[in-house]
This record gives structure tokens, sequence and C-alpha cells, in this order.
């Protein structure tokens, strides 16, 4: 069969191989950090509102927009990308008082719709409870958590606008389907518990002490809501004045007895959390660890007497009348998930960046294994205490997610839905590999390629990792990697130390003093996969957003000869001043800051901002931020690009462009802005390789 999507060499393009950028102003500010003097000319960069900032942007965009509109095979990238999201599927079903709920894709949509069944048959009607695309202000308002009472009478959900992290809750009745006129501000991601005719939830400030209306992202305060009321009646339940960087998730049991809170200080370095806990007729918060010192602590369930509890992966006992924790179960391999239903505990394990998933009880004996079909990823198991059923979801590179009902009672999964994609998903393979570090450990990388691949070092090669905050990367169906796959592409994510695919150990190599460690694996990973001949440094491209933003501008620095193309996105680029924006300052312990001298030295040596190497080549770059983030703010991006082009780019022979989606935030705020974007980062790679798809129409 003749392939759809064919690789032709294409001519260089003279006409680029020299770009004007747009003139940045260098202004004289100099910090100092413990006698060490740090200019920062583009500073003027981080006030965004600024009319120079916003005519320096313009033209930013504007060259960028011009380099991508001639390469011609951008459309039709984009064309067959849409091609990919156009399917129907559903979400693992959540049994609630009598309905099973899910979120269903619909290609004709452009958010995910909730929906109700009574029964999951074909015959049963589907009813829609919750479409944001009728509700919500404009195609940029993205519906986030949905969070049901534990009667399944009520459900909060949370509407973000244009990408922001800062969302409003709102309430719906589900036995009439309409919104409550309650409206929740000031929240950022935030937990809710229900209990009673209310639900506890955390804010932060909206006003300052001359009621001017404000973001901040200190003073985090617990409140109970009452269905139906003001926000401004809401009752203050838990805050610390003398603590404001501290942060707070509550949770309530199932049968609304108790309540539980978690506290963190991450901004302050530390890592765990102090946890306590109050029955509804306590006064006070009993605490269960009252220090941050010694690691993760959180909620499962309630048995009698007894708290099934967390504590570091291992799944403890706590006698709520001693005060005695016994464990029950020990992990034998990182723990993805806990989730409770049915009087069982269902943990889904991490064994070499893979699930697996166990069933026990409440005593901690093991049930059983549940059967898996492929090394892949596997998320649900929600349920309540008296349910008898639970669904999960799971899927790998290249098998599309499968719905599955486990029967507790039986303890047989059956196959309830899979998702239908039109492509011949047979066409491809995953390989994992294992590669040695610079240090000695080994690496686990999966790889993913059409079958019958030549390893002759030809095939544009897309590596991509994250590395960092304990966050593994899992094997998980990507439909928009598949046009790349097409092409001919190999595509790549490593599991470099930082992340969490094997547990503690493997983050801690990758923090703080050993964020080194990341960039190595990270570089090793780049090595292994020329010298394995899947490509060769003409044909290889690295992706990394956020903490993997930082990746990429690092190892650019460290080995801009590796590479042939960089798509750094939304990364945190001044590592000298990550912590004075929104949310920065908990990335202390993941980081360090600058505000401490040993730290400061340390993040300095790698900072991407500060290491741009002047007389070294530099891959072909496209840094993409997004107007509205508020999580890592476009500042970084914009000082980054401005020192790169202004720096590197007259001798540059690969361009270094900037980037900027509008109305977005941390991610792509609308499926059409992600095609967009993946439409112009797969042309960039390509045009950039000597390479052009040709699409057979």
């Amino acid at each position: 069969m003749k392939p759809s999507i064919l690789l032709i060499l294409l001519l260089p393009l003279c006409s680029w191989a020299q770009i004007t950028y747009p003139s940045a102003r260098r202004c004289d500010q100099v910090d100092d950090y413990f006698g060490k003097k740090v200019p920062d000319p583009y500073r003027w960069l981080e006030c965004p509102d600024s009319a120079e900032t916003a005519a320096w942007l313009q033209q930013e965009n504007e060259l960028t927009e011009t380099y991508l509109a001639k390469i011609p095979y951008r459309a039709q990238w984009r064309k067959e990308l849409d091609k990919t999201l156009r399917y129907k599927s559903i979400s693992a079903p959540l049994l609630k008082n009598g309905w099973y709920y899910y979120f269903q894709h619909d290609e004709r949509k452009v958010h995910d719709i909730l929906c109700r069944q009574a029964s999951l048959d074909s015959t049963s009607p589907v009813i829609v409870v919750l479409d944001p695309n009728e509700l919500t202000r404009d195609e940029t308002t993205n519906l986030g958590e949905i969070k049901f009472s534990h009667s399944g009478e009520y459900c909060t959900y949370t509407l973000y606008d244009k990408g922001s992290d800062w969302g409003t809750v709102h309430v719906m009745d589900l036995k009439t389907l309409q919104p409550l006129k309650d409206e929740l501000h000031g929240t950022k991601h935030t937990a809710i518990a229900w209990q009673g005719s209310g639900f506890y939830y955390s804010r932060f400030p909206q006003v300052d002490d001359n009621n001017k209306m404000i973001s901040r992202n200190v003073n985090e305060k617990i409140y109970y809501h009452h269905i139906g009321t003001d926000q401004s009646a809401d009752k203050l339940i838990y805050q610390d004045t003398a603590r404001s960087l501290r942060y707070y998730t509550v949770r309530t049991s199932e049968d609304e007895r108790y309540l539980f809170l978690s506290i963190t200080n991450h901004a302050m370095g530390w890592g765990g959390n102090a946890y306590y806990y109050k029955s509804r007729s306590d006064h006070e918060l009993k605490p269960i660890q009252a220090s941050m010192a010694r690691g993760g602590y959180s909620y499962i369930a309630t048995t009698g007497k007894y708290f099934l509890l967390n504590v570091n992966g291992a799944i403890m006992r706590y006698d709520t009348v001693t005060r005695d924790m016994v464990e029950i179960i020990t992990p034998r391999d990182p723990i993805s998930s806990i989730k409770y239903a049915g009087g069982k505990i269902f943990i889904t394990y991490l064994k070499d960046v893979h699930n697996l998933v166990t069933v026990y009880d409440t005593r901690g004996r093991k049930e059983k294994d549940i059967e898996l079909p492929e090394l892949g990823t596997v998320y649900g198991f929600t349920g309540a205490e008296a349910a008898t059923e639970v669904f999960y979801t799971f899927s790998s590179y290249t098998t599309p997610p499968r719905i599955y009902r486990y029967d507790i009672p039986t303890r047989t999964s059956t196959l309830v839905q899979e998702m239908k994609i039109d492509h011949d998903l047979t066409q491809y393979v995953t390989e994992q590999v294992f590669y040695t570090t610079t240090d000695g450990d080994e690496v686990p990388m999966f790889i993913i390629h059409k079958k019958g691949l030549v390893q002759d070092g030809s095939h544009p090669t897309l590596l991509y990792a994250y590395g960092g905050f304990g966050v593994s990367v899992l094997p998980d169906f990507q439909p928009a990697l598949l046009p790349f796959l097409d092409a001919g592409g190999v595509y790549a994510s490593a599991s470099i130390r930082g992340g969490g695919e094997y547990g503690g150990r493997w983050y801690a190599a990758g923090i703080q003093d050993n964020k080194q460690n990341s960039f190595d694996d990270f570089a090793e990973a780049a090595k292994y996969l020329i010298r394995k001949k899947y490509t060769d440094r003409d044909h290889l491209a690295i992706r990394g957003a956020s903490n993997g933003g930082v990746l990429i501008g690092a190892v650019c620095n460290q080995h801009p000869e590796l590479f042939k193309v960089a798509i750094a996105e939304v990364g945190v680029m001044d590592m000298l001043r990550y912590q004075h924006f929104t949310v920065g300052l908990v990335w202390k312990t993941e980081y360090g800051s600058s505000d401490n001298e040993h730290e400061f030295e340390n993040i300095y040596r790698y900072s991407p901002l500060h290491n741009i190497n002047p007389h070294k080549k530099y891959p072909a770059m496209l840094i993409t931020t997004a107007d509205h983030d508020d999580r890592v703010v476009p500042a970084h991006s914009y000082k980054y690009a401005a020192t790169l082009q202004q720096e590197v780019g007259a001798q540059n022979p690969d361009p270094i462009l900037l980037r900027v989606e509008h109305d977005s935030g941390h991610g792509s705020s609308t499926p059409a802005k992600y095609l967009d974007r993946l439409a112009d980062i797969y042309s960039f790679i390509f045009w950039n390789m000597g390479l052009t798809p040709v699409f057979q129409n």
C-alpha cells in the first residue's frame, strides 16, 4: 500500500539564512547575588502590559508568523492533525445516586460534555448534564474539576478563562440539572470537600487593605460554603496569618463524619506535609502528623475506628482512639495511585514506567493482580464504600483508551468500550530500551515508530522528556502523534531523573544540587538514538514544556551540537527570579532559590537565560509561551528569546523564533489552538531538517 505521507529532501532556502530580529532595548539593571554581579538587561519584559513590551511582542509575532507562513506544508500539517481528533469516546464512568456519569468527546464540539445514563447499555438515553460549549463565555473558557457531593444530589464545577489557573466555582442541582446562583471566586485549583448542605474549599484574598482587587498567591484560607448563599457569607474555617506561604488541601470522609486538612510549605523549601483531622463534633483539629519533615500523608478511607492512610507510599491503619499507626501494605514498587471502593484498596503501581494494579482487602491482604493487555497506563477505580463495581481506563502509545468494568464480588474485568479512531494502529511498534547515563544509572526510554524501520540514521526523530517534580511520564495514547509517525518520524520519551518513574530516589536524584543529572540523562538519550542509528544530529529534534522547558534550555546551552531543532515550551528560563512570580515560590523544593547562597551557585550554573554562549552554534529554536500563563509567566520566554536573538541570532545559521499564543495559559485553551501550535511545531521541525512531508490526497 502506498504510504499516505512520503519524505523528500528539500533544498536549503538561502533566503532564510539571515534573519533580522526585532531590536530589544538593553537596560542597565544589574543584580547582586552574594557578591556576584548579574546583568538583567531585559528586565523590562517582565512588564507584560507596558507599551514597550507590547510593541516588541508584536514584532516578534509578525516575524514568527511570516516565517511559518512560508512553509508550504504548514496548512496540510494542520489538516492531518485535525483528523486525529475526529473520534468519539467517553471517560471511565462514575456511579452516583443511580446515575453513571462520564465525559463524552464529540468531534463537533470544542469541549468535552458531561453526560449521564441510568445504565450503560445502548437502550438507556444519554442525558447531557453539563455542556461547557453552551454555558461558557467564549471558546477559551475551560471546564475544570467536577466534584460530586457524597449523596450525588449536587456537584461543583470550575470554569477557567483563557487558560488561567484562577477559576470560578459553580454549583449544579443534579435533580433539575440547573446551575444554582452560587459563584465562588479567588480559587486556584481548589479541592472541594462536601459535608452536609455545603462544602469546604480554599481561596486567596481578592482585595487588599484599600479594597483594591488583587490576585495573590499567599494567605490561602479554608472556608465553608452553604449551598444557595453568597460567597461573602462563607464561614472561615482555618487560616494561619503568621505563615502566609502555606497551602491547604481539604477532604471529607464518605460518611461526612471527618474533615481532613493537609498543610504544605514548599515556598520555604520544605518537603512533605502536616496532616490534621476533626470529627463533626470536634471543635479543634487533631494532628495525625504535626510536622512537615516526615514526608507525605493522605487519607484513603475509614473502616470503623480506623483511618486508612497513605504515608510515603506505605498503607497504614491509624487508630483514632489510641493514635497508634500500623503498616498493613508495604509497596513493592512506586505507587501511581491508591483508590478505595467497595471495601477494597486498589493500588496502581509503577514498574519500569508502566502500570500494574493489585487489589487488597482492608487488612492489607492481597486479593488479585488485575491483568492488563500490554505495557501501558491505567487510571480509574473510583467508587463508593458500597460499590459492587468500578471502572478503569487502559491505554498505551499505540492502544487507544479502553474502558473496563471490574466486578468486585467476582474479581473479573469486562471491556465496556474502546475509543475508535480511523487509523491503522497495527502499523506502529513501541520499544522500551534502557541506556546507561554518565554515572552508571540505567534510564528507560520508549521509542515509537512504524514497523519495518531501517536504522540508518536518516529518520526525523523527536525526543521528549520532563524530568521534574516527581512526575512520571507514562505510555499513554497520543492521537496527535500519529501524523508525525506516518511521516516516517520516530518519537522517543526518556524517563530521566527528577521524575517519579522509580519513586523517591529517582525524584531526589534530579532536583536541587542534583538537577544536572536530568540534563545529563537527556543528553545521553540523544546520544543513544544517534549511536543506534535511529537518527543523526541533522535529524534530531528535542521538545519539553514547563520544567521540561528548563531542560531544553539547559541542554541547548550545554550540548547544542547534538540537536538540529529545539522546541522549548512555557519554560522556566530565568532560574534566578522564578520565585518572584505567581506560584513560582513553591518550586524551591525542586530547584533551590537564588535567595540562598549555595542554591544560587547551583542554579546559576545551569539557568538557561544566564548560560547562553554567543560563540556556539545553536539549533533551530522555537520558543513558545502564552499571554495568559500565570503558572510560568511568559516573561521567562520573552527574556530568553530576546537574549538568544541578540547574542546568538546574528551569526546563527538556524532561526531562533518566539511564538506567543493569545488567550491561552500554561496549555492551549482550545483544541484548535493546540492543533495550530502542534502544526507549527511539526512544520518547523521538518523545515529545518530540510525535509518536507508530501501528503497523499
